[in-house]
């Protein structure tokens, strides 16, 4: 969901590719990304699903 809001360009607020990767993060005891614009996001969201996979 949160590549899908981001490809939409909801990147931050509510509702927003960067509430749902904040909620991953959150979950694993991580500080809120500082991913601010779509490419940014996108890294994050990549490197995350590289991490939860391996």
């Amino acid at each position: 969901r949160a590549e899908a809001r981001a490809r939409q360009n909801k990147i931050l607020g509510a509702n927003s590719a960067e509430t749902d990767l904040n909620k991953i993060r959150s979950r694993a005891g991580l500080p809120d990304t500082k991913a601010n614009n779509q490419q940014t996001v996108l890294d994050a969201i990549a490197k995350e699903r590289q991490v939860e996979l391996f």
